[in-house]
């Protein structure tokens, strides 16, 4: 069996990993409707 902790810091580095993605489209979207004005 895994050890709690190791589970724990798995989910937090797949939570950050996907915000910062998510951060990523939402700039470059933010950037495609500006430019397209």
């Amino acid at each position: 069996m895994a050890d709690t902790d190791e589970i724990y810091a798995g989910i937090i580095r797949k939570g950050r990993e996907a915000q910062r993605r998510f951060v990523d489209l939402s700039l470059s979207l933010d950037a495609g409707l500006w430019n397209g004005n």
